[in-house]
């Protein structure tokens, strides 16, 4: 990284493919320094047995739902095939990392110890990585003495929506980032669609039909 390297705070993408209510995303635009939307393509996950082509398309079809709304703000996912930090690495070539924003991410050991990773990496590297939990799991809780509590707080907290109007965003040269294959780009008639605007369409078909009878 050269010393005259721009600075940025880059959001990094997991499980949380949305807009609304993402409190990573709400905080780094509260920042004066350009955002850097980053979602890593990892070799880890597109080799996991957990994961399957019907869980690849509906993550593209988020992140191209992303995209589309992003538009009016000259911005987008900076989708990368790498491991999270290589995805940094390369990222610190082009910019100064201010800082790094995220949700913690629960369920998988591989993308447990992957964070442990990226938290020496950074720590390394003087850059402060701010973990929001992601819903109303305590990862590395010991006990469940008072989860009730705590769930019930963390459900009637207001909404951490971005103020997208006040950000300036960053960006890749665009043979850093990832070209999805035909497969994923093909919508499946027999699955849900991803997206935030298709998730909300099924929530407003659910609120104002269906949940009435």
């Amino acid at each position: 990284m050269q010393a005259s390297c721009p600075a940025v705070n880059v959001v990094w993408f997991k499980r949380d493919l949305r807009l609304l209510d993402h409190a990573p995303l709400a905080t780094a635009c509260q920042s004066p320094l350009p955002i850097l939307l980053l979602y890593p393509l990892e070799p880890m996950l597109l080799e996991d047995r957990h994961y399957s082509k019907r869980h690849w398309r509906f993550i593209w079809q988020s992140i191209m739902d992303l995209n589309r709304q992003l538009q009016p703000f000259d911005a987008r996912i900076q989708v990368v095939g790498a491991g999270a930090i290589d995805c940094l690495e390369s990222i610190a070539q082009q910019y100064s990392i201010a800082g790094l924003f995220s949700h913690e991410e629960t369920g998988l050991a591989n993308t447990f110890e992957r964070d442990r990773q990226v938290m020496r990496w950074c720590r390394q590297r003087h850059i402060k990585w701010t973990e929001f939990p992601d819903g109303a799991v305590i990862r590395g809780n010991q006990s469940r003495d008072h989860w009730d509590r705590h769930w019930k707080q963390v459900m009637r907290a207001p909404l951490a929506n971005p103020v997208l109007a006040n950000c300036q965003f960053a960006s890749l040269n665009d043979a850093a980032l990832y070209a999805a294959p035909t497969e994923w780009c093909e919508p499946d008639t027999q699955m849900q669609a991803g997206g935030e605007t298709a998730a909300q369409l099924v929530i407003n078909d659910f609120y104002q039909g269906r949940g009435q009878t």
